[in-house]
């Protein structure tokens, strides 16, 4: 074995190591249960694992030349981080749409509004994994509100038609109700 391939071993497992401790401590804090709400914290150790599995790509191609077995391990904790972090930010999504779908008078719009500053706060995640999920979460929710706003206003039943045919007390029902959804109008 060649002198040098001592050097680059003993260079690939110090990364190693680091990639694992903070691995493992992403890993814990991506599998609670509020790991949505917090991944802010989460986020410049997430990115750097990230930086070093490029590390570890780049040693792919150079294969032929040296191999190390520890980049392996490497590529295989990653893959199993983007897994869980994946998993708690897409469950936190569908969380959201379900809250949505709900009965709309059990879930308030101020849990909404929560629900959407959170998805934005993680939409990094979707840009560090050039993927659109969590984009694609906000624009379903925010779409939902339009049509709920939209139903509230026009339409044979909405707060304008019952006006005209002169339901004021049920048009201004329509109205209160799209007056809850005001913790909503300060993040469009």
């Amino acid at each position: 074995e060649h002198v040098l391939d001592m050097y680059y071993e003993t260079a690939v497992s110090a990364v190693a190591e680091l990639h694992a401790s903070r691995c493992d401590a992403a890993l814990t804090a991506a599998s609670a249960p509020a790991f949505a709400e917090q991944s802010g914290a989460w986020r410049n150790t997430i990115e750097l694992l990230f930086d070093i599995k490029q590390l570890a790509r780049v040693e792919e191609m150079q294969r032929m030349c040296h191999a190390s077995p520890i980049w392996l391990t490497v590529r295989e904790q990653h893959d199993r981080l983007r897994r869980i972090v994946s998993i708690s930010l897409l469950s936190h999504c569908e969380t959201a749409i379900s809250r949505l779908n709900d009965d709309e008078r059990r879930v308030s719009y101020a849990q909404h509004a929560a629900d959407l500053q959170t998805l934005e706060r993680n939409l990094w995640w979707d840009a560090l994994c050039g993927e659109t999920a969590i984009a694609q979460a906000i624009e379903k929710l925010w779409g939902k509100f339009a049509e709920r706003a939209e139903t509230l206003l026009r339409g044979d039943d909405g707060a304008t038609a019952l006006f005209k045919r002169g339901e004021h007390a049920r048009a201004c029902s329509k109205l209160a109700a799209l007056f809850e959804m005001q913790p909503l109008w300060h993040l469009a």
